[in-house]
């Protein structure tokens, strides 16, 4: 092995051995917690094993370091956690789809340096009551958020944003889930927002080509046309967050007298 001089040399110490490298997929998946914060979680995964292996394995590890995250209220208990934990493809900041769990994991485990898949993380998430009881006329819509025009094109891929699935009832305005989501996300760490029905030209597009229509406060949301794949609730936002790692962490401008 030849380094050149200016070559620096970084090692991490793994919490599994070299061997069991060789025999299992290693995945990054992202975890969701209740608070809509994403945690990492390192899985390993045989590598002729199936999606379910890894929601099992992700599961685990989750149980371990959030356990809180998997407190059941009472309609719940006759359901097996794991039957509550689903895998999502996410893509610029738009959940793509809701992965098979039958799948072979080496279907979606990406190689190094390779850019290929229809995705940039996998994440693992519990269906909460609310969406797991869903009425039959009740809608089940996947979220997203992006930047109103005044700043360029509407774009999915600013960090710190979170897409998630919410459950719209027969007759909910959209004021009423406007109020309802500005409670759920904290709407004042990103100001106003606007709801939007966004239709995707392609699956294959998502993030990328778009049309979108404004949804008004007196709306009966689940009347509108929400084709399935294509068709996602957008929050577009009036004002674009400056580009720091937390809302918070902000630079103060100080004056000398």
């Amino acid at each position: 092995l030849y380094l050149s001089a200016d070559c620096v040399m970084y090692y991490e110490k793994l919490s599994y051995s070299m061997n069991a490298l060789a025999e299992n997929f290693v995945f990054e998946v992202k975890w969701l917690r209740p608070n809509l914060k994403s945690e990492s979680l390192e899985v390993l995964v045989p590598r002729d094993g199936k999606l379910s292996d890894l929601r099992d394995k992700a599961v685990e590890l989750a149980k371990k370091k959030f356990p809180e995250d998997f407190g059941m209220s009472s309609d719940e208990k006759h359901t097996e956690p794991l039957e509550r934990v689903r895998l999502l493809a996410i893509k610029r900041g738009v959940i793509r789809a809701v992965l098979p769990l039958d799948e072979d994991v080496a279907k979606y485990h990406i190689p190094n340096g390779s850019y290929q898949l229809p995705f940039e993380y996998l994440r693992a998430e519990i269906v909460d009551s609310v969406e797991s009881n869903a009425g039959e006329n009740d809608l089940i819509l996947k979220v997203f958020f992006y930047h109103a025009g005044a700043y360029g094109s509407p774009s999915t891929s600013e960090e710190g944003y979170v897409p998630f699935h919410i459950v719209v009832e027969a007759k909910e305005t959209g004021a009423d889930l406007k109020a309802r989501i500005a409670e759920k996300i904290k709407a004042k760490r990103f100001g106003l927002f606007k709801l939007k029905r966004v239709v995707f030209n392609t699956q294959e597009s998502m993030g990328n080509n778009m049309i979108s229509e404004t949804i008004e406060d007196d709306k009966i949301v689940a009347e509108l046309d929400w084709q399935h794949g294509v068709t996602q609730l957008g929050l577009e936002f009036q004002n674009k967050p400056r580009n720091y790692s937390s809302f918070y962490d902000r630079p103060m401008k100080i004056s000398a007298s």
